[in-house]
């Protein structure tokens, strides 16, 4: 039976437990930028891109690179308002960089809102990089009426790193990669990222925003590279920052919290693990400390969903090998990262600290994200291949966008498939926590597959430090550009 069938068959006998409505089919852009590279064609819409999607008093904003590299912002007033587009032309994506750079997917764009000060952040372009930023002017999101939506809005690029404090023993070659913002509970803004290029010390790092100075501060240091965070690092409505992460290579899942805003940070126990102002992070040899979950075979799961339900309690969904299933050597290298014998696994942590799992319906797509409601009820999203190519992989290029859900009542024990809808999509899905929270609405990035690997005639690209243009990467390989759209839909249980 091929993947498809399964899926139609898994739906049809369970639409009648949650109704699901598209309320919105929205083009940000119609040629969106797609790349060559060995995560494939997305470079708008990756599993560790934390916000490409948001809301902010109405408004609802979303970042992505267009067909020419240049990084975009666009608003619209929801629910259905015009799209509103900034695109920066001062900075372009991988010009004049003979290097692979131009196709790497992990170069995405990350979007932060501080609600003190109003002011959007943006970061951009790294990995293993000096870190691309740059700011808006304060208000530009608490007075959304009243301002201009233009380029001018906004500073130069810049590094917040720029001989600061982590030109030194954290980040003595002051790179970045994957970084996120995230909102803390008194709405101030932090920044999470890795620092370092592989060379010792690595390390995941947060700083602290101060709205009334427009300054960043810190870092502090919280656990080594090999610890890979999870999709949608928030704080809890009992105001912790909980972590939940992979240690790669190892089949084990763990997790802490910090309770002062990440100064210290302590184990499921409640035990502190990291003193405030101590300077240390968990290392390979703290593994075991912070382990809640071991699964023999989830080698390489890194970066699947995390999220917060309404008693604080910590969920998050990963792919890998069940410990029952005995695992098949694969034909294709490319395997380890989606083994057909894999499934989606739901882990999850009471209140007394004992942590529990729940199996997902098969098929396995990329990675997952998993969300809830105000009455606890659970739900995840994922893109599932539509063809048999690369359909060992995570990465694939032309995918459809599944809805799951599990009732709190059954503990998340009853998962199953209630809507597929028809991409082709080649982007991992990514979803607007805030408007989800906020109006019940699911939004979800998606962009179009491309016909074609290549296209024929490159745009023009100036070089990013000026002085003429480059045959380099990107425009050697440059892909079609295609419609980068927000889909809206209503869950309605029954």
């Amino acid at each position: 039976m091929n993947i498809p069938t399964t899926i139609a068959l898994l739906l049809t006998s369970c639409r009648a437990d949650v109704e699901v409505t598209k309320t919105g089919d929205s083009v940000v852009d119609a040629e969106a930028l797609t790349i060559y590279g060995g995560q494939h064609s997305a470079i708008n819409g990756q599993a560790f891109q934390q916000d490409a999607l948001k809301t902010f008093q109405g408004y609802q904003y979303v970042t992505w690179y267009d067909k020419k590299r240049q990084v975009c912002l666009g608003r619209r007033r929801l629910p259905d308002g015009k799209w509103e587009i900034i695109r920066f032309s001062d900075y372009i994506f991988g010009a004049g960089d003979p290097n692979y750079r131009a196709h790497d997917a992990h170069n995405t764009i990350s979007m932060g809102i501080c609600p003190a000060d109003g002011t959007i952040h943006l970061a951009f372009d790294h990995h293993m990089q000096t870190m691309n930023y740059r700011v808006s002017s304060k208000g530009a999101a608490t007075n959304p009426d009243k301002i201009k939506w233009t380029p001018e809005l906004f500073g130069p690029v810049h590094s917040i790193l720029d001989n600061g404090p982590l030109a030194g023993r954290l980040n003595p070659h002051g790179v970045v990669t994957y970084p996120r913002f995230i909102i803390t509970p008194d709405d101030k803004l932090q920044l999470f990222y890795r620092a370092g290029d592989r060379r010792p010390p690595e390390v995941r790092v947060i700083h602290n925003y101060d709205p009334d100075t427009g300054k960043w501060s810190g870092p502090r240091p919280i656990i080594a590279d090999n610890g890979y965070t999870n999709y949608h690092t928030r704080y809890g409505k009992d105001g912790l920052l909980h972590l939940m992460f992979h240690w790669r290579g190892s089949g084990c899942l763990c997790y802490l919290y910090t309770d002062d805003l990440g100064e210290s940070w302590k184990d499921n126990d409640g035990k502190i693990l990291l003193a405030a102002g101590d300077g240390k992070f968990i290392s390979s040899t703290e593994v075991e400390d912070v382990t809640v979950v071991t699964a023999k075979e989830a080698t390489h799961i890194m970066l699947g969903g995390q999220y917060m339900d309404s008693k604080s309690r910590p969920h998050q969904i990963v792919w890998h090998i069940p410990d029952h299933v005995e695992p098949v050597e694969p034909e294709d290298r490319r395997a380890v990262w989606g083994r057909q014998e894999s499934s989606y696994h739901h882990y999850w942590g009471d209140e007394q600290g004992s942590w529990h799992s729940n199996l997902l319906p098969s098929p396995v797509g990329n990675r997952a994200k998993i969300f809830l409601d105000a009455d606890d009820n659970a739900y995840a999203i994922f893109m599932v291949n539509q063809t048999d190519e690369w359909k060992f992989n995570i990465y694939f290029k032309k995918g459809d966008l599944v809805i799951a859900t599990a009732s709190a009542k059954s503990k998340w024990s009853d998962w199953k498939l209630i809507h597929r809808e028809p991409g082709p999509f080649l982007n991992q899905a990514l979803f607007d926590d805030t408007r989800w929270e906020t109006d019940g609405v699911l939004s979800v990035i998606a962009q179009n597959s491309s016909d074609s690997d290549y296209t024929f005639a490159p745009p023009d690209i100036p070089n990013r430090r000026g002085g003429g243009f480059h045959e380099d990467l990107t425009i050697k390989r440059l892909t079609q550009p295609t419609p980068l759209r927000i889909l809206d839909f209503k869950l309605d249980r029954k």
